[in-house]
This record gives structure tokens, sequence and C-alpha cells, in this order.
């Protein structure tokens, strides 16, 4: 099984500018007046994110939603994943047993990662930025370590995509190839843990 270890993380760093307990529902516009819209289920341990883009007519359309089971130690298994208005089912889950069912692997392994890429896009869309102005932090945040200054040129989407997705793992900021939320010997942190997105 697959989880979407980058999709959880974005999640749930929106879902702390809430400050909230108890099950995460949530709908959130961004700059572009388009919404995200989070709802668990702690009954049937799922959790339903989707995005859904505002047309010039005013109507919300899906652009995508992704159907987790929420496994015991928390990483969310995609079970269901709707884009351009199809739905495809990769499994299924017991939530008495915890047991999660995939019968469609390649798939199931195609949507944890495009789940991934989508977790990036939804920062790109603002929604975390959103989400802070709504409710802005009353303690100043805890500094973040020093880094040294990156030798390499920031890498686009496509290329954090495509280490998470192909190779697990990324570059450092100096070149250095390491884990996702590792540093090099030289000191360079990952570019996914420089960017924030571990």
């Amino acid at each position: 099984m697959y989880p979407t270890r980058l999709l959880w993380r974005v999640i749930h760093y929106i879902w702390e500018c809430f400050r909230e307990d108890g099950e995460m529902t949530m709908r959130l516009t961004n700059y572009k007046d388009d919404e995200l819209r989070v709802e668990e289920s702690a009954e049937d341990l799922r959790v339903t994110v989707g995005h859904f883009t505002k047309q010039p007519t005013g109507e919300l359309v899906k652009q995508m939603e992704v159907i987790c089971f929420i496994l015991r130690h928390g990483e969310w298994i995609p079970l269901a994943l709707s884009t351009d208005g199809a739905t495809t089912v990769f499994g299924t889950s017991d939530p008495d047993s915890g047991h999660v069912t995939v019968f469609d692997r390649r798939g199931h392994s195609e949507a944890a990662g495009l789940s991934d890429a989508w977790a990036l896009r939804l920062l790109e869309e603002g929604f975390l930025a959103s989400a802070a102005r709504l409710n802005p932090l009353t303690i100043e945040p805890t500094p973040q370590a020093y880094w040294p200054a990156p030798t390499t040129d920031t890498p686009d989407l496509e290329t954090i995509e495509e280490w998470m997705w192909e190779d697990y793992g990324c570059e450092a900021s100096d070149g250095c190839w390491v884990e996702v939320d590792g540093r090099c010997p030289h000191g360079h942190p990952s570019w996914l843990l420089r960017l924030g997105l571990v």
C-alpha cells in the first residue's frame, strides 16, 4: 500500500491554522475563490479532500477529489480518486479491523503519487496562506534552523514530483542526494525540507 505522505502533511498544516479539536472539517477559499473541502469521518476512518475551481459563471466545479482510509498510525491510504468527472475506486477498507484491500495496485500507487503532487499544487494555489490569514499566529514561530545558502537553483514542481514519485528521495540544496527530510554531510537540507514541504 502507498500512503499519501505529502497530502497528509499539507492538509494537516492547513488544519493546524484552525486550532480546533475533533474531526477535521473545513471549507477554505483561496485568492481565486477556488475551494478546498476536507471532511474526516472518525467512524469510517476516512478523509475526503476535494479541490473545486470557480468558473466564470460563479459555479464551483470539482477539479479533483481523493478519499483516503486513515490507518491506526495516521497515514492516509487512497481508496478512490475523482478527476475530470470520473471516479476510480482502487480498494476498500474495514474500519473495525483497520484492514485495507487494494484491488488495483498500479492505479492505487499512481493515485498516491498524484495526490502528493496535487498537495504541492494546493500550496501553490494559496490555501495554506488563506488559512494562515484567517487565523494568524498569536505567538512568534520557532526560529528555523540555520542552513547554508543553496548552491543549486530551486527545483520546479515537476522536478520535485519526479523525485518523490520515481526516486523516493531528493536533492539537497547543494546537489547531494538525500532522503526527502534529510540533510547532506555538508549541512544542506533537502529541497523539500528547505521549502517547508516536509
